[in-house]
């Protein structure tokens, strides 16, 4: 096996994260109601996105379907909509839903959310890949978080800054303790 240089390892790291998902941007650490797991996007392609949400059954014992609707825009109010449709989930889903959202212009910066029953989840920010090559990437890479210790602010800042094209999460842990 080849070692690989400093810069390989760059290139190589920043070109696979482009798979990985995005942030969503949310107002609160955990938010309310049925989105209580928040949003997320992924998967980039110049014309189209992978959306993400959990859904919380209004009661945890129901395996009833539901359908959630979702939003594409080009503002963060989402009055600017460019793509909408909806989506069932049910138990067997672990009321799970992902969506292929296409007909995005690329290298567009776009926000999104779900809407169940009247109630909207955090509003999301993600961005399709551009047509042809980038000039510059830019990344943020976090590991590694033991979560009921404590506030993880740094979450916040990176998902504050605009400049940050992708942001890499390796990996996490459940501690356990006796």
């Amino acid at each position: 096996m080849t070692p690989l240089s400093r810069r390989q390892f760059l290139w190589t790291a920043a070109a696979s994260s482009l798979a990985l998902p995005l942030a969503a941007r949310q107002e609160h650490a955990r938010a309310p109601g049925r989105f209580q797991h928040g949003v997320a996007s992924g998967d980039p392609s110049t014309d189209r996105i992978i959306l993400w949400t959990h859904v919380s059954p209004a009661d945890p014992f129901s395996s009833r379907p539901v359908t959630v609707r979702w939003s594409v825009a080009t503002d963060e109010r989402l009055q600017k909509t460019v793509a909408r449709g909806q989506a069932t989930t049910d138990a067997t889903r672990d009321f799970t839903v992902k969506v292929d959202a296409a007909g995005l212009s690329p290298g567009r910066t776009y926000y999104y959310a779900f809407e169940l029953d009247g109630e909207r989840s955090p509003v999301g920010r993600t961005r399709t890949l551009p047509a042809q090559g980038a000039a510059r990437l830019s990344a943020a890479l976090v590991s590694c978080s033991n979560y009921p210790a404590g506030f993880f602010n740094v979450y916040g800042c990176i998902n504050r800054r605009p400049d940050i094209d992708v942001i890499v999460h390796v990996g996490d842990y459940i501690y356990e303790f006796a």
